[in-house]
């Protein structure tokens, strides 16, 4: 029976078990992976990445099949010199709102840099004076031979910075540079080296969001910067399995292979030698085949941390696996007990350091990732050889049979950076007679000189297997519209134009309701907006809206179209203003105005009064929608001459008249007093009905079908002329 002490100890960690509402800690945060095609997901997309003029972004790109061409590949950014500035620079930012920069430690990340081809320098001005080179012509210069001059030319830069307060209107220029973290690294060269700097900074710090990676610059030269893995650490041990139990944050998901027979899975026991009384989840399987433990992450997702370690007490079991998530699998016999000769002992507790860090840049491509959302600790027996080599022990096979296949699993942690201080785990050599003893350090670039992935590929152009992310445009030199061109003629001149129209609204929410519709800039304002939308409208309207999009807005009303003028809404094609019932004005006569609308959508607000005939005037309409309103009056005549409609949609309205003599692809007239003069004419009708004083439209040629008919041509009076005289 167990001691009362045993039982209270068990019950306790049964109730943590159950109780496992805490949200895991946020780990490592992967900056980028070699070989991938993007930055690792929590970082903004492309499309919201800040620069200076000219520096442009390559990442490798897949063709075909041909991911194993380019998983080696660093990620590549051109930056230009500045010399207005005295600096370049690129801002890479967040965009998990919960992850700060400054949690981290520190940052380790592979760096080389490769000088442009003297073809590109000449092309872009760049002289041995300018540089401070030691030559007078740079096309005789031997950059190889004279690699030291030039790199100690270079001057680059990295930072942590805080969006929130390099965007602030209250903070000077100089409070601004007083607020940027640079992380020291050693000088960069031409060749691949890890560089690790330590993220250090003052108590003021800690009041403010940081979370942009900025690289600058202030070299007097043009420089190809290559990146490889790179990393943000957080010294912080995050416990998976803690006292038998999943620790906060984490759910557990143990499972049995291969049908083995289980006593006690998922079990509390405490082992019956253990003079400490531990607690352990235990495993156990009557023909020793495959059990594992599984944790998965509740919550947030994150990097790989650099260690595991885990503390187990393990009864004929002589094989485990260590999986990362569903990317990839490392059966520790091969990479830890025969690599390391490290062994994993039977029968005792054991506390096992692993050096993931290895094991993940062995396939960075895979996990140098920040979607890790759980890990696998998978024991499994060879039953072959395990009995074999039991029945050494014993000549008694049913003896052998009937034992028990078992792990107690103590605890599981996840190091962040790797344990400086190793006295406290397992080293017991695998091989007693190799000269290599049991290595439990965290290995690096040299420990891998042999292997394939040593280091990122060295690129000498990005012509090949790669792809331009982003061409930028210099966005802090940006102050008014002025820098935006007058017309948008393609989808990527109008993405061009949203950075520039981004960095005009940075201090004013507006800035997220700008979008591209293909080459087509679009504003929409909605029920979101709490301004008074009558005053901002003309501070926060561009003149290069082609389509504009008021839905529901709670503070407007008919002085909105004092800031209606043809001049201001020269190119727009599309206005819509729907469900606002405050607007119970007329509709304003300046829509008429606008020659480049082409749909035209008011329904669902109180517009009232007579529709503008000034509507007529719109040769390019194609679309108008009035319904539910408030109109009165007749249908002006004038919207006959709407050549190019194609739908209209008056329904709801106390109007009259006439339908239109066009041929429309739809119409809406119902619930109006729209009629027609003959069921026989050809157009349109949905809605509407037969008018009460109806006769045929050759006997009554009314002023709508007059409207219609085409004015005489110089070629119609002079026929008729001739016919007079031939008559005459």
């Amino acid at each position: 029976m167990l001691s009362m002490r045993k039982l209270l100890l068990i019950v306790i960690a049964i109730i943590c078990l159950c109780k496992q509402t805490i949200a895991a800690d946020i780990g490592n945060i992967v900056f980028y992976g070699r070989g991938q095609p993007s930055l690792a997901s929590q970082w903004n997309s492309v499309d919201k990445i800040k620069s200076s003029s000219g520096v442009n972004i390559y990442f490798p790109e897949r063709k075909g099949n041909q991911d194993n061409d380019i998983k080696n590949y660093p990620l590549v950014i051109f930056m230009p010199t500045d010399s207005k500035r005295g600096f370049s620079y690129v801002d890479f930012g967040l965009s998990n709102t919960q992850i700060d920069l400054l949690a981290a430690a520190k940052l380790k990340i592979e760096l080389r840099v490769e000088i442009p081809k003297v073809e590109e320098l000449i092309a872009g001005g760049y002289t041995c004076e300018s540089i401070g080179l030691s030559c007078t012509n740079i096309k005789d210069y031997d950059f190889k031979k004279n690699k030291s001059e030039w790199l100690s030319k270079v001057d680059i830069r990295f930072y942590i910075e805080s969006s929130e307060i390099n965007d602030s209107i209250d903070y000077t220029d100089d409070e601004k540079e007083y607020f940027k973290l640079e992380i020291p690294l050693e000088p960069l060269t031409s060749e691949w080296k890890e560089h690790s700097g330590k993220i250090e900074f003052e108590n003021y710090y800690e009041n403010s969001y940081f979370s942009n990676f900025v690289i600058r610059n202030f070299s007097a030269l043009p420089i190809y910067l290559h990146i490889g893995n790179t990393i943000f650490l957080k010294d912080i041990i995050i416990p998976v399995l803690s006292n038998g139990s999943p620790a906060g944050g984490y759910t557990n998901y143990s499972w049995l292979l291969n049908g083995a027979d289980t006593i006690g899975l998922g079990n509390m026991q405490i082992y019956e030698g253990d003079i400490e009384y531990k607690i352990a989840l235990i495993f156990s399987a009557i023909n020793k085949e495959d059990f594992a433990y599984y944790a998965r992450i509740q919550k947030d997702t994150y990097g790989p941390p650099e260690a595991v370690s885990f503390t187990i007490r393990s009864f004929y079991v002589n094989h485990f696996k260590f999986k990362i998530d569903s990317f990839k699998e490392f059966n520790l016999t091969t990479d830890f007990v025969l690599d390391r000769n490290c062994k994993i002992p039977n029968e005792e507790e054991v506390n096992i350091l692993i050096d993931v860090r290895s094991l993940v840049y062995s396939d960075s491509f895979q996990l140098m990732t920040n979607d890790i959302t759980g890990y696998y600790l998978q024991a499994f027996t060879d039953k072959e050889h395990t009995k074999s080599e039991l029945l050494k022990q014993s000549s008694d096979p049913s003896y052998v049979d009937n034992l028990i296949s078992k792990v107690y699993f103590y605890s599981i942690n996840l190091h962040c950076i790797y344990p400086t201080d190793l006295s406290s785990y397992t080293v017991v050599d695998y091989d007693p007679q190799s000269s290599d003893h049991c290595d439990i350090s965290m290995h690096d670039h040299k420990d891998w000189k042999n292997k394939d992935y040593v280091w990122p590929a060295v690129i000498n152009s990005v012509d090949t297997l790669y792809k331009i992310a982003i061409n930028t445009i210099d966005d802090t030199d940006l102050k008014d519209e002025s820098y935006l061109p007058d017309l948008f003629n393609t989808k990527e001149e109008c993405e061009d134009g949203l950075k520039i129209i981004r960095y005009i609204f940075r201090n004013n929410k507006i800035r997220d309701n700008y979008s591209c519709e293909n080459n087509n800039l679009k504003l929409d304002i909605d029920e979101k907006f709490t301004d008074n939308i009558n005053e901002k409208f003309k501070d926060i309207f561009l003149p290069q809206i082609n389509i504009l999009n008021i839905n529901q807005v709670p503070n407007i009303n008919c002085t909105i179209f004092d800031n209606f003028n043809a001049e201001n809404f020269s190119i727009l094609k599309k206005l819509t203003i729907i469900n606002n019932e405050k607007l119970n004005c007329k509709i304003p006569d300046i829509l008429g105005s606008i020659s480049t609308l082409q749909e035209i959508n008011l329904k669902n607000n109180n517009f009232c009064e007579d529709i503008p005939s000034s509507l007529g005037q719109l040769k390019n309409l194609k679309i108008l929608n009035l319904s539910n309103n408030n109109l009165t009056g007749v249908l002006p005549e004038s919207l006959n001459k709407l050549e190019n409609l194609k739908e209209i949609d008056i329904s709801d309205n106390n109007i009259s008249g006439d339908i239109l003599f066009l041929k429309l692809d739809e119409c809406n007239y119902s619930r109006t007093n729209i009629c027609y003069k003959n069921s026989g004419i050809d157009f349109c009708t949905t809605g509407s009905d037969i008018c009460k004083d109806d006769f045929s439209p050759e006997n009554n040629i009314n002023s709508s079908s007059i409207n219609y008919q085409k004015p005489y041509t110089l070629f119609h009076i002079i026929v008729l002329f001739v016919l007079s005289l031939f008559l005459f």
